[in-house]
């Protein structure tokens, strides 16, 4: 092994290097030519099939760099949707506890409760096919940058 004749020496140490050396072999520091491996955050499409078949809008937690905004947006409607469902019911427990007629009550606590079960399967099937329909080369070369 022979030196470069351009006397290349670490920059850290100043112990003469080869010409191809990437770190310095004494010090360990690296050299300009030092270029560290970037690593893909690879995912598998597989896995975010089977997370969107148990857990729905929550499988876009798996890649969250660039489905954010649509766990945000589906977390936020079903807020709202379960906040006017709680609202309608707890109504109709008051006036079941005062003891007036909740006949109207009763059939908006179910037209809440059915609105807010077709809403969450509308989030839950978007989530499975979204997944579904994604290229494996999507997963494959998923970066979250």
């Amino acid at each position: 092994m022979t030196l470069t004749s351009g006397n290349k020496f670490c920059s850290a140490c100043g112990n003469a290097l080869l010409e191809t050396a990437v770190v310095c072999p004494k010090c360990g520091s690296p050299t300009p030519q030092y270029r560290p491996q970037v690593t893909s955050q690879a995912k598998s499409k597989t896995t975010a099939v089977v997370l969107a078949v148990f857990l729905g809008p929550w499988s876009w937690l798996y890649t969250y760099a660039l489905n954010s905004y649509k766990f945000w947006l589906t977390m936020s409607v079903q807020t709202l949707a379960f906040i006017y469902f709680i609202s309608v019911f707890i109504g109709m427990q008051i006036k079941l506890s005062a003891g007036t007629a909740v006949s109207d009550d009763a059939r908006a606590v179910v037209a809440a409760s059915l609105f807010f079960g077709l809403l969450n399967s509308a989030f839950w099937l978007w989530a499975l096919l979204e997944n579904a329909i994604k290229s494996q080369d999507f997963y494959a070369n998923y970066d979250s940058k």
